[in-house]
Parts: structure tokens; C-alpha cells; sequence
């Protein structure tokens, strides 16, 4: 089943994305889109915390911008990670 909902998600991100007004609402404010939420949580949980990074920084390009947050805790667990695979 989660296979199903990322596909569904990835189509309605590469909707969005091929048709970003679609989501600004007003000039400079965006609709939020729960399909990058969606995708970031179901990565992280997998463990596949550079495709969450991904997913949250390609939502920010499209007005997410509630998703920095995440993007500063993706990008501090992958250094993490880093400086673990480096000892």
C-alpha cells in the first residue's frame, strides 16, 4: 500500500510541479501541499533521509516554505550520518 501512495504522491508533486501556479493562490503565497509531507515523512521513516531531503527541497522551491524545518533537521541527520561513516 505505501508503494501506491508514493506513486501517487510523486504524480501529484510532478502536476504541481509542471504547473506551479496551480498552488499560488495569491501572488507569493502558495496552497499547502500535503503530497511533500507526505513523501518526507514516509522517507525518513524508511531511513532514506537524502530522498526526504530531496522531496523537502523541491517543495520549498515550489512556495513550501514551512518545509525549512525539515530541511535543517535532514540535512543535520545526514551529517550525522557522515561524520558516523567517517570513524
Amino acid at each position: 500500500m505505501l508503494e501506491e501512495v508514493e506513486h501517487l504522491c510523486w504524480l501529484d508533486i510532478e502536476l504541481l510541479e509542471a504547473y506551479p501556479g496551480v498552488v499560488e493562490y495569491e501572488l507569493g503565497k502558495f496552497s499547502r501541499v500535503l503530497a511533500y509531507e507526505g513523501l518526507v515523512s514516509l522517507y525518513e521513516t524508511e531511513g532514506d533521509f537524502a530522498g526526504a531531503l530531496e522531496v523537502a527541497e523541491r517543495g520549498m522551491s515550489l512556495g513550501q516554505e514551512y518545509l525549512a524545518t525539515q530541511v535543517d533537521r535532514l540535512c543535520a541527520r545526514l551529517a550525522e550520518l557522515e561524520a558516523e561513516d567517517m570513524q
